[in-house]
């Protein structure tokens, strides 16, 4: 199994940013595999950008496995 990031993204009102799955029809955290030689950090920041076209960047890490 290939190592993920995931990115809890919240505006200033407190709501979070979901993405839908079109595989299962979910509502999930936005994304994805870390690429080879990609940090945990890059791939979030990439696969959100990939998924919702939104910039962002990390502040806090909320888990790291």
């Amino acid at each position: 199994m290939k190592p993920a990031a995931l990115a809890i993204v919240q505006n200033s009102q407190n709501e979070l940013l979901l993405v839908l799955r079109r595989d299962v029809k979910l509502w999930v955290l936005p994304g994805g595999g870390i690429e080879n030689g990609e940090t945990a950090e890059i791939a979030c920041i990439r696969e959100v950008f990939e998924e919702t076209n939104s910039e962002i960047s990390i502040i806090r890490k909320a888990a790291f496995l």
